[in-house]
């Protein structure tokens, strides 16, 4: 995939106009198609971003990377239905689920799309340039 950013952004925003499309009456066929869309960008976005992260950072840093966006994903999946909850109680309209989570897929969108892409060199404590390339040969005992 040569442009992941831009995969990981239309994803999010794909979610976003799914979940604006199921908050209004369609045809059947048609809510059937953004359910799948909107499933794809809340499920499938987390996959793309966690190949973003990986692919943006240099190999020594790539698990601490990793898990902190997995961390992040975790706490929004915890905070997730509370949130919910609270724009059910202030907004008292059926559609309101519906766009509560329009809010974090077009800030994903926002987030991703302002990162820089590809990888920097990281400088090493000597001054010198640290590679972030994958160790090739040798054996490892």
């Amino acid at each position: 995939m040569r442009n992941r950013k831009a995969a990981t952004v239309v994803s999010f925003l794909l979610a976003a106009i799914a979940m604006i499309t199921l908050s209004t009456p369609q045809p059947r066929p048609l809510l059937l198609l953004a359910s799948a869309v909107a499933g794809f960008g809340a499920l499938g976005t987390q996959a793309l971003v966690n190949i973003y992260v990986a692919h943006a950072h240099p190999a020594r840093l790539r698990g601490t990377a990793l898990g902190f966006s997995l961390g992040v994903g975790r706490v929004g999946a915890i905070v997730g239905p509370s949130y919910l909850a609270a724009v059910a109680v202030l907004i008292s309209s059926p559609q309101a689920g519906f766009y509560a989570f329009v809010v974090p897929a077009l800030l994903g969108a926002v987030l991703i799309g302002r990162l820089s892409s590809g990888r920097r060199t990281v400088t090493t404590a000597q001054g010198g340039a640290a590679s972030d390339q994958e160790p090739t040969g040798g054996s490892r005992r």
